[in-house]
């Protein structure tokens, strides 16, 4: 008989037939005890005791085994069927099932029932040892485990078409005989955690498993539908800005979707500060392999609390964005579509024109259903506007560029929505005063609650000197940008970010916050041994190092203007200030569509929100809306084309 650890307290005998669980508190001591050839130990006065008290527990295990019935075994070292004995072994539950050999796609074939038994599965994956637990009422939904298995590791997720692979490693007697015995033990204790046994570690995770999104084991119908959209009949937005929640209550409901195999992981706080200490995190969100490189998100807060909420809640959001295989879609042309549906025009989303793909309205492309929030009317949108990250077998039907602009989320859908149009509104004023090398003025001191004069206060102690410049559109809301200078020329030198909100002092606040996080950003990049000559890198460079020719007109002019007085356009509840902006937008003649993007697997509400006509991002000039003209004139402000790449 040998020991193994399970947890920080608790250890496990390998080689009894019913598993023995020994609650200690230094499992590592009494493991290396329990294990180790007694005669060649120089024991201490107190080891001497542990020993005895072991040897004990091993008498009573040899007694306990004897005459015990023995547990039931199907081992699959290969892909083959069922013989008839392992058949009525498998109709009846409370066996081991051993996997090894396998590839994803034939076990998913051969054991579609497993959802509904009590089985326990050892299944062989790369370095790992799956395990599952016993679910009394359900059993374990092995779609669910292997695809999020799949799509949380990160040496996996770059193998193409890696279900059909036979994947695992070689595996020794010790570590069968380990896994055996820890199935033992869930199956004995019921257990219905997942256990995952690492075979070059020997390390042991136990999680829970999250249902995922799209299995139709565990949930009763796929995602349908994308424009049911019911924001005005909630109520539980009243009283509040811009948030539902309060911190406590969203870091209780987030942190559960972090775990080994999960739809986010490997939360961790950015090791590499600069010297303001701002506190950044980064995150995995679970993702398929058309989408590495997508899956890796930052956060930023005020402090070792917000922070890690900030980063969770940007990964979950960007995992209920993308597009899984159960979505609903419609397939067919403009000009088709048109005939039957209330449907959007992509021309009206400002195609870019540097695409290799030209979009043409008698070419097939995928839509969904969406929800114009200006006429409370059913529209269909282009399905690429909306996903994020999109992708199809056809890449000629990627006509438009890959952007995030508008996806946004909270705890309510009118969070979620009111979130999304802060960052189209912001995005649009940001391109339209880069791309113009527009100045419209500067923020007064006094304007600053205590807040935001204590963060610059703190900033400037640091040697950063703050710039907020005020980006004013034909939009009822405050823009706000804020420019870093580091006055002792460390590297970055200049690094920027921008807010917008209804009342100036959370648009100033946030495009510090934003800026901030960016600063990491840069760091990260110019301390990267990736591909320093491409055009992203090269801009991050250029601001870095202080070339005023990319940071105009982000920095102090000659002929400043200083505003001190802004209005405050906060109605009093969520709801109140969405019902407002829509309004407002809509009577510039704009219209506001958003797509419902929530899962089954998740309380966090996501949407994305589209208003076609306004500015997006647009690096490299090939998006340019009638906004570039149209707000410089509204505005009587002076223009120069900016011929640098966008900094975004």
């Amino acid at each position: 008989m040998k020991c193994i650890k399970i947890d920080k307290d608790r250890c496990v005998v390998i080689g009894a037939d019913i598993p023995y669980e020994v609650e200690c508190s230094d499992p590592d001591l009494f493991v290396e005890l329990f294990n180790a050839d007694v005669s060649t130990l120089d024991l201490s006065e107190g080891n001497k005791l542990n020993i005895e008290i072991i040897k004990k527990i091993k008498n009573d295990l040899q007694n306990d085994n004897e005459g015990n019935h023995t547990t039931d075994y199907i081992y699959i070292n290969k892909e083959r069927n069922l013989t008839k004995e392992e058949e009525v072994l498998y109709a009846q539950p409370g066996s081991i099932v051993y996997i090894s050999n396998c590839s994803v796609n034939f076990i998913l074939k051969k054991f579609p029932e497993v959802a509904e038994s009590n089985h326990i599965y050892v299944i062989e994956l790369f370095d790992d040892i799956l395990i599952t637990g016993v679910n009394k009422e359900k059993g374990t939904c092995l779609i669910c485990l292997l695809n999020r298995y799949l799509e949380s590791r990160d040496e996996v997720l770059k193998i193409k078409n890696v279900k059909s692979l036979i994947t695992n490693t070689q595996t020794n007697n010790e570590l069968i005989c380990a896994a055996e015995t820890l199935a033992k033990f869930k199956l004995t204790n019921a257990d219905d955690t997942i256990t995952i046994f690492n075979k070059n570690s020997k390390s042991i995770i136990n999680t829970n498993l999250i249902s995922m999104n799209g299995c139709n084991y565990c949930f009763e119908k796929n995602k349908s539908s994308f424009n049911n959209i019911k924001w005005l009949e909630s109520n539980e937005a009243s009283g509040k800005d811009y948030r539902t929640k309060e911190l406590e209550n969203a870091v209780s409901i987030l942190k559960k979707y972090v775990t080994p195999i999960g739809p986010i992981y490997n939360l961790k706080e950015y090791e590499k500060k600069d010297f303001l200490n701002t506190n950044v995190y980064e995150v995995n969100s679970s993702a398929s392999y058309e989408e590495v490189g997508y899956n890796l998100h930052g956060g930023k807060g005020y402090d070792k609390q917000t922070a890690p909420i900030s980063t969770i809640g940007e990964a979950l959001e960007r995992y209920n964005a993308r597009r899984f295989e159960t979505d609903s879609l419609i397939r067919g042309t403009f000009n088709e579509l048109q005939q039957k549906y209330n449907i959007l025009n992509p021309k009206n989303l400002i195609l870019d024109k540097n695409t290799p793909n030209e979009y043409h309205s008698d070419k097939i492309y995928d839509w969904i259903m969406c929800k114009n929030l200006s006429t409370n009317q059913d529209m269909l949108v282009p399905a690429i506007s909306i996903f994020f990250p999109f992708y199809t077998l056809d890449e000629s039907e990627l006509f438009l560029s890959q952007s995030s602009t508008g996806l946004a989320s909270g705890f309510s859908i009118s969070e979620a929505i009111l979130s999304g149009l802060f960052e189209v509104i912001e995005r649009d004023a940001y391109t339209i005063y880069h791309k113009n090398s527009m100045y419209y003025g500067n923020i007064a001191n006094s304007v600053y609650s205590d807040e935001v004069a204590i963060l610059i206060d703190s900033l400037y102690n640091n040697g950063i000197e703050v710039i907020l410049h005020y980006l004013k559109t034909d939009v009822i809301v405050h823009v706000v940008h804020c420019t870093l200078f580091d006055k002792k020329d460390r590297l970055p030198i200049y690094t920027h970010g921008s807010g917008c909100s209804l009342d100036i002092n959370s648009a100033i606040k946030n495009a510090i916050i934003e800026a901030c996080q960016l600063r990491i950003s840069q760091i990260q990049l110019l301390n990267s041994e990736g591909d320093n000559e491409s055009e992203d890198f090269k801009i991050y460079y250029e601001w870095a190092k202080g070339n005023i020719d990319y940071v105009n007109p982000f920095i102090n002019q000659p002929n400043e203007r200083t505003i001190s007085a802004f209005e405050d356009y906060r109605q009093g509840s969520i709801n109140e200030n969405l019902t407002h902006l829509l309004a407002s937008i809509s009577e510039l003649g704009y219209e506001v569509i958003t797509a419902d993007l929530g899962r089954e697997d998740n309380l966090l509400s996501t949407v994305r929100v589209i208003i076609p006509g306004f500015q997006d991002i647009d690096d490299y000039g090939g998006r340019e809306s009638k906004r570039l003209d149209e707000i410089p004139s509204l505005l009587n402000l002076s223009v120069k084309y900016n011929k640098n790449p966008m900094f975004s």
